[in-house]
């Protein structure tokens, strides 16, 4: 029995109205780079079988203020999705910025109900409308999943987990516990792992700003300190032996800050020590 992994390139980013500079339209070269830089190779290379569904084809205006001006895109998204996780035992996502989880999980709460969501990332992502100052949509990207930045969620909070938000303001730590969202400190995130792990379908949204500098120098907007590459090898190792795994999306890889490709090799590491589990496992998920 043949273990198949999805690939999808999702390039969408919008601009931070903060940042005259406007470097996150370079997150929409990621799904390229990505395969360009051997990953569809290392996948293979661990049993797996790769099904490449290519890139959403999208239009959208980058300098949107409100996801509504993305709800189109967001539609592409999630028909694009849900078509390559139903024909997948494991998607993997090739980002973007981190706004492209209102499309992917729309699909994905479709394919799997009772879904629950580890948030791997540096920063919450959980400004609303009323608390921004920046007014970048990136910023309110999980917030808007669970409904706390406007329109229905699509998630409920208890179904998700952000691991490690080291950047986390009061704001958003209080808007999370009032919806209901667990946080895991980056000091307790192998622990949660090995004795909290929801036993139900997991997805896995993987901000890699949430990694360390010297790991991942390829990111806009470093916090440190971040998490050991180790640490990560270690916790993604713990969720795809659980045989919950269903995908996991990459967002905010800058290709143009990874001048010698040391975030490229620390991503191929990543994902082979994930798929290589996976394949271990052999385990074929039950589609809605």
């Amino acid at each position: 029995m043949t273990f198949t992994v999805g690939i999808l390139g999702v390039p969408l980013s919008v601009f931070n109205p903060n940042d005259a500079s406007k470097p996150l339209d370079q997150l929409t070269e990621t799904p390229r780079a990505l395969r360009a830089g051997g990953l569809l190779e290392v996948i293979r290379n661990t049993g797996a079988t790769v099904k490449d569904f290519g890139d959403v084809k999208l239009t959208y205006n980058k300098n949107a203020k409100t996801f509504d001006e993305l709800k189109n895109a967001f539609s592409a998204i999630a028909t694009a999705t849900e078509r390559a996780a139903r024909a997948s035992d494991f998607l993997l996502v090739l980002g973007g910025g981190c706004t492209l989880a209102t499309g992917t999980l729309r699909a994905l709460h479709k394919v799997y109900p009772h879904l629950h969501l580890l948030w791997f990332d540096s920063h919450a992502d959980f400004e609303t409308p009323e608390s921004t100052h920046s007014h970048y949509l990136g910023g309110m990207s999980l917030a808007h999943v669970v409904g706390a930045a406007g329109d229905p969620p699509i998630l409920k909070g208890e179904q998700v987990t952000l691991l490690s938000g080291r950047a986390a303001n009061w704001a958003e730590i209080s808007t999370m516990r009032e919806f209901g969202v667990k946080h895991c400190p980056p000091e307790n995130m192998t622990e949660w792992l090995q004795t909290e792990l929801p036993p139900v379908d997991l997805y896995i949204h993987f901000d890699v700003d949430v990694l360390e500098l010297s790991s991942m120098p390829a990111v806009d907007i470093p916090y440190l300190p971040g998490v050991k590459k180790a640490e990560m090898v270690t916790a993604l190792k713990i969720i795809a032996a659980s045989k919950k795994l269903r995908g996991l999306e990459l967002t905010v890889y800058n290709p143009y800050r990874d001048v010698s490709d040391i975030g490229l090799t620390t991503i191929l590491q990543l994902v082979e020590t994930c798929v290589k589990e996976l394949v271990t496992q052999q385990v074929v998920p039950a589609h809605s």
